[in-house]
Order: structure tokens, then sequence, then C-alpha cells
């Protein structure tokens, strides 16, 4: 991760690795009235040129203390992790495993409920997909998409919201 400390665009907390795709001008201006409980914390995960299972745990280690160490209790959670596609079956289930036990995480400890939401994204991801959707979720109420891994052709044509459900239907 290269960035330990968040910088926040209007209760969008950006945190981890700068990807491309989360250029401060990608992340969507929030509505100053919006409560501050409608923030999302983003973080960003560069797992490029990851390739052990130790790497993967380590990496999701670090991006878990970085959305830790923010003291987020808005009710969206998205990890936009860049890596090569597609992912191998077993990464896939290691990304829906963190995501849940994100999830629990801040259930039990803070109380709050939380969706997290993994975007796996390619290197050339399109900046604008990644802010729409980002700013979709401001709106959204918790408890749509709990725990969710989901891949950038999932969310082209479709909302977060929208892809999760059919993902677990």
């Amino acid at each position: 991760m290269d960035t330990p400390s968040p910088s926040s665009l209007d209760g969008v907390i950006l945190i981890g690795t700068r990807l491309r795709c989360l250029a401060a001008s990608a992340v969507p201006p929030l509505e100053r009235s919006l409560p501050t409980d409608r923030s999302v914390t983003v973080v960003g995960v560069d797992a490029t040129v990851v390739t052990s299972r130790a790497e993967w745990i380590a990496l999701l280690h670090t991006a878990e203390l970085a959305v830790w160490g923010t003291g987020a209790a808005g009710p969206h959670v998205v990890a936009v992790v860049q890596a090569p596609l597609p992912l191998p079956v077993r990464i896939h289930h290691r990304l829906q495993r963190w995501a849940f036990s994100l999830l629990q995480r801040f259930a039990c400890e803070r109380g709050a409920d939380v969706d997290v939401t993994v975007l796996v994204v390619a290197a050339d991801t399109p900046a604008e997909l990644v802010r729409r959707r980002v700013g979709e979720l401001v709106r959204r109420p918790v408890g749509v998409n709990q725990a969710s891994v989901l891949y950038e052709h999932e969310v082209r044509e479709r909302t977060i919201a929208q892809a999760a459900t059919a993902d677990f239907v």
C-alpha cells in the first residue's frame, strides 16, 4: 500500500494504493448535505505482481489495517483490487472470505452495519466506471450487497447492487 494516510473528498475516503482508476478526478464529489453516515471508504489494492498465497494474505491484511485505521464507520467499504485477469478460483474465494471477515469485524468490534464490496479491475479500467459505481453506493442503504466480490465486466452495465444481487441468485 502506497499511502497510509487517507485523503477525503466530500464523503469519499480514499486510502491505499493510488491506482489509475482511483485518480482524484475519478472519485465523485458527494453532496455536502449527505449525512456523514453515508460515506464510502475506497481502498486501492495493487495486486498486479502478487503471485503467492502469502503475498495475497499480506496484501489483504495491509488493506484491512488501512480501512480499520481510518476510523470509517460509513455504510460502504469498496476495495478496488487491480490484478491480472482472470483470477484463479482460489484467489476469488480468498477475496470472498476477506470481504466477509471485514464485514464481521465491523459488526463485532464497532457494532456497525457495513457493506464490503471487492471490485476486481484490470490496469486499463476506466476511471469513469469506478466513479459512477462508487457514486451510486452513496445513496444506497446498507445491507444490499453485504460482502461481494465483483469484476469490472459485471458492473459495466449494472450497478454494484444489481451485480451483487445477480451474483447471489
